[in-house]
């Protein structure tokens, strides 16, 4: 998903951070960040937050709410794989 996502960013110039959590334990979470390379010519920014499982999805999102406000994000959208 994340080698598709990458060249449908490419295509449109468009730049992707990816943020994934791991959470052995409650409380202590392990993030992963992926950084893009931003050029003059990226139209968009697209942050990818990778909640560590269905049940956390919410709490993840409420959590990061303040930060993608801030930051300046038009839209927020929350998906879900089966």
């Amino acid at each position: 998903m994340e080698t598709f996502l990458k060249k449908v960013a490419e295509k449109n110039k468009s730049a992707i951070e990816i943020i994934s959590v791991n959470s052995n334990q409650p409380g202590q979470d392990i993030y992963l960040i992926k950084k893009p390379v931003i050029f003059c010519e990226t139209k968009f920014y697209v942050l990818i937050y990778n909640s560590s499982g269905h049940k956390r999805v919410a709490y993840d999102m409420k959590k990061q709410c303040g930060k993608v406000i801030v930051s300046s994000y038009e839209r927020v959208i929350g998906l879900q794989r089966c």
